[in-house]
């Protein structure tokens, strides 16, 4: 079996290459493990934000990174896909909180649109006379343009961990197309 090489000291910026090799001390584990880890996040957190020209004035893709961490089974690989996670998880939950007002408005606004939606289909039907019946249509096309306006916006996901090929592109185009899809172990 050739050896591996060690983890490179410049391949991640200062404070990333600091923290995975924290990472790797506290865990007692071989800190190609967490680097590649925390690669791979600073890889996710830049997607759709970051773009690479392969050649001056070339097309551009956008900074996309596959990793696949491979350790044997006890090697404590859960251990530092926690660690590593932990800061993608603690920012999701600051995203959260901090769009909280926004997601509850616009269910709000939501709600009161369909509730609209449904009167003026009621008035609609219950009209008897020609101007009544146009007015209603005009209060329900009024009210069927504001709750096709007026979309729910979704909690911020960062990572997934759990995800089919019918529930990727919707999490992708809520989030902006940027999602890390990370697991500890496979399945």
């Amino acid at each position: 079996v050739r050896e591996l090489p060690e983890w490179p000291r410049d391949c991640l910026p200062d404070g990333a290459d600091r923290y995975a090799r924290a990472v790797a001390a506290e865990t007692c584990t071989d800190p190609r493990l967490a680097g590649l880890l925390v690669l791979a996040v600073l890889a996710g957190s830049s997607a759709r934000l970051v773009n690479v020209s392969p050649k001056p004035g070339g097309w551009r893709e956008p900074l996309n990174l596959w990793a696949l961490p491979i350790a044997a089974t006890g090697e404590l690989k859960s251990a530092v896909y926690s660690q590593v996670m932990q800061p993608l998880h603690e920012a999701e939950r600051d995203l959260s909180d901090a769009t909280s007002h926004d997601r509850n408005m616009a269910e709000a606004m939501q709600r009161a649109a369909q509730q609209a939606q449904a009167k003026a289909e009621k008035v609609l039907a219950n009209a008897t006379d020609g101007r009544a019946r146009d007015e209603a249509s005009a209060a329900l096309d009024a009210a069927v343009a504001q709750a096709n306006r007026t979309e729910p916006t979704s909690e911020p996901q960062l990572v997934s961990s759990d995800l089919t090929v019918q529930t990727l592109p919707g999490l992708l185009a809520r989030n902006s197309e940027r999602l890390i899809v990370a697991s500890a172990e496979p399945g």
